[in-house]
């Protein structure tokens, strides 16, 4: 016989093999005693089957019973049965019949006794048992009187039993008087947790990333239960193998649960990525991080994360079961790090402190102009540099003597027009390095002029330096008019080389900075221009034809328009230079 147990119901298997000593039988007849019932008999000589209830109790079959058993009875549960079994031919020799059995069980722990069958008129009834646990179950032999216990290797192995389960006991008896009575809990898998849980500290939101990696040993798991913080939505939830997730209230009323259904039983190792925010700012000095539960972890390690956006300082003011690490051991790339920590206890608690930075911006600008025929064309290029608390627009100062202003940058927004220069958007706060082009023209007397040439000024910089560079591909004479002692005179060899990546022009006049305000004014005045060519040969003509002689004869004619004058001449080759006067304007020469 085979008992096999698993969550809510035992199944039990007899395999009876008959051996007839003298005469035939018609049919068999087998005592049943025990909660359960009959699902089926096989048999090669089974004809037919049939359970018929008994009331009547012999002093062997009281022998090892309990008072469950007793009291099954008194209630009316038919804990005595018959099983009589048909053959469809008299038996002579030997049989065999498989009964098959199975008892509902209650909710684990639970205490059960096997069913006991034994055959009516048998001179010998002697066998084995063997004990086996099916699915997540947990089995204990809490009685087994007449009962001998065996390896269970000796167990007669047969097709009609599937050896299932990690759990097996076997037993020996040798009579009729025997008690087997099982105890049977469910197992509980047993979780081990390693996550990595990333913090990130926003203007407006908080957000937590956890990777979280289950160990999952000794029973598969259909459902996980996660204690998450309250206030937070699931802005991102990856598991393999889930078919759904559902959230809710905690019975404590401290926090929500989040509860992830699997489609199938998981077991092993199992990635869990979630990522929780809350569109909100924190509105506090102190900031004590919200944990992330696995419900019945056994073990739980990993590592925690404190990021910030630029603006903010974190400071770590009070921890509990958290070990300080350098910023560079956390696992994770992680932007903006500022703190991490190594955790090896579920109740961990870290409370941090949040300051925030002042504002610092530094800007180093280069400005170049370009002079045309009446026209100056300006480019202003700021190199930002924010730290302390994010930008989210940058105020340029700019004369009201530049039209055609447009900036160009990442992420601008739009810009507007103020009383003394321009306010340009942003999409979202920057910090750190940012780039600024202001491009902008300026008309002035073609006669000359004097010109400003102080460029954009960026008016959030705490300090600011650079360099103004003047080009042109036109003469001009260049005179200084109001020019500050701050400013330093280049040479054009001076430039740096970074900044002659930026034009190919000759450089009228460079000047260096290291701070604002400053003036540079200068006077341009366009140099004269000289007198180009009195005379223009327009069109010359060649014809080369062979004489008689053999002599190659070549006739030039030169169309020469005469710009006042007079005369002019033709050099040939060899050097004779021929005149001519003009004729109404042009002449040609034959030669």
């Amino acid at each position: 016989s085979q008992i096999s147990v698993s969550p809510g119901l035992m199944r039990q298997a007899l395999l009876f093999n008959g051996k007839i000593m003298q005469g035939e039988m018609n049919r068999l007849a087998l005592q049943l005693h025990g909660e359960g019932e009959v699902t089926r008999v096989q048999g090669d000589a089974v004809l037919a089957w049939n359970v018929e209830t008994s009331e009547r109790r012999s002093p062997t079959r009281l022998v090892g019973e309990t008072a469950s058993q007793l009291a099954g009875s008194e209630t009316g549960a038919p804990l005595d049965r018959l099983l009589v079994i048909q053959f469809n031919q008299p038996q002579k020799d030997s049989f065999a019949v498989l009964v098959q059995m199975q008892t509902p069980l209650g909710a684990f722990p639970q205490s059960v006794d096997a069913i006991q069958m034994r055959p009516e008129g048998a001179t010998r009834f002697a066998g084995t048992f063997r004990i086996v646990n099916d699915g997540a179950v947990r089995l204990e032999v809490a009685q087994a009187s007449g009962l001998s216990q065996i390896s269970p290797e000796q167990f007669p192995e047969s097709a009609s039993f599937r050896a299932t389960g990690t759990q097996r006991f076997a037993y020996r008896f040798s009579s009729a008087d025997f008690t087997l009575k099982i105890q049977a809990d469910q197992i509980l898998p047993e979780i081990g947790v390693s996550q990595v849980l990333a913090y990130n500290l926003g203007e407006n939101e908080l957000a937590v990333d956890a990777e979280i990696e289950l160990d999952i040993r000794e029973a598969p798991l259909r459902e996980l239960l996660l204690n998450i913080p309250k206030g937070y939505a699931i802005a991102k939830l990856t598991a393999s193998g889930m078919s759904d997730y559902f959230t809710g209230e905690s019975p404590d009323h401290n926090g929500a649960e989040l509860r992830i259904v699997y489609g199938q039983p998981v077991s092993d190792r199992q990635v869990i990525q979630l990522r929780l925010e809350r569109n909100q700012s924190l509105g506090e000095t102190n900031w004590t991080l919200p944990r992330i539960e696995v419900a019945k972890a056994k073990s739980v390690r990993g590592f925690v994360g404190i990021s910030a956006d630029s603006g903010f300082r974190l400071t770590a003011e009070r921890t509990q079961s958290l070990t300080e690490i350098a910023t560079a051991f956390f696992p994770r790339q992680l932007a903006g790090i500022q703190s991490a920590f190594r955790l090896s206890e579920p109740n961990w608690l870290a409370t941090l402190r949040v300051e925030r930075l002042p504002q610092t911006v530094q800007a180093d600008a280069f400005h170049l102009f370009s002079i045309g025929e009446g026209i100056a064309y300006g480019s202003s290029v700021m190199n930002y540099v924010v730290s302390g608390a994010p930008v989210s627009a940058f105020r340029v100062e700019l004369s009201d003597e530049y039209f055609n202003v447009e900036f160009t940058g990442k992420d601008i927004r739009n810009w507007e027009k103020t009383t003394n220069g321009f306010i340009v958007q942003l999409h979202t706060p920057v910090a750190g390095a940012y780039t600024l082009l202001a491009t902008y023209e300026r008309p002035f007397k073609p006669q000359g002029e004097t010109l400003a040439f102080t460029g954009a000024r960026p008016l959030d910089a705490q300090s600011e330096s650079g360099h103004t560079i003047i080009i042109s591909a036109y003469q001009f004479q260049v005179e200084p008019v109001d020019v500050s002692p701050g400013l330093l005179p280049l040479e054009p060899g001076e430039v740096p080389a970074e900044y002659r990546l930026f034009f190919d022009k000759p450089v009228l006049a460079a000047y260096r900075y290291s701070s604002r305000p400053f003036n540079l004014k200068l006077a341009l005045s366009p140099l004269a221009q000289g007198d180009s060519l009195g005379q223009v040969v327009d069109r010359a003509s060649l014809i080369t034809h062979i004489s008689k002689e053999g002599q190659a004869l070549t006739d030039v004619h030169y169309l020469v328009k005469n710009r006042g004058n007079p005369n002019f001449r033709v050099t040939l080759p060899d050097g004779t230079q021929l005149w001519s006067a003009t004729v109404n304007g042009a002449a040609v020469v034959p030669v």
